[in-house]
């Protein structure tokens, strides 16, 4: 039970992943805004860089409300957004913890992340692995499932003892 606990304070830790009033920087290799659709499409080893904290994919789709636009001369902040999605080999890392997955979606609205597709969550050596991992950004709760048909329907985590030992 005591290993169970201290993995889901390893995993809590993901909440690390937040990161706020730093700048960001954005790098692709094809960009295209879509004014009269709200959108904006970056393509192409797409990199999201805010502090320590890192996002790789292939395609990151970023939706926004144009009063909201407007109301910031055209810029965009985190009010103006809508949702943000990321496609194809998702990545996710600050420092040694590590997120990966198929397809992420960040919902301001409900303040809440979304990894889909083959989701692993890693702290050093320990690990868990599902299928969908939803992160509540205000409550700092996970919920992990897994589909049927992938892996039996179970869950996996593996602890690593050496990183026990550490946290007490």
């Amino acid at each position: 039970m005591i290993r169970f606990l201290l993995l889901m304070f390893i995993i809590a830790e993901a909440s690390a992943f937040e990161v706020k009033n730093a700048p960001i920087k954005i790098t692709s290799e094809n960009l295209t805004v879509y004014y009269e659709k709200n959108l904006i499409l970056y393509k192409g080893k797409v990199e999201v860089t805010q502090k320590d904290f890192n996002i790789k994919c292939h395609k990151m789709f970023i939706y926004y409300t144009t009063s909201a636009a407007k109301d910031n001369k055209g810029a965009l902040d985190s009010g103006s957004i809508e949702k943000i999605e990321f496609f194809d080999d998702v990545v996710l890392t600050k420092q040694k913890k590590f997120a990966s997955g198929n397809y992420a979606i960040f919902d301001p609205k409900i303040n809440a992340v979304t990894l889909r597709g083959d989701v692993t969550l890693r702290d050093q050596k320990s690990y868990l692995k599902g299928e969908t991992v939803v992160y509540d950004m205000t409550t700092k709760l996970f919920n992990v499932t897994n589909h049927k048909n992938s892996n039996n329907g179970r869950i996996k985590i593996v602890v690593d003892d050496e990183q026990i030992e550490q946290a007490k």
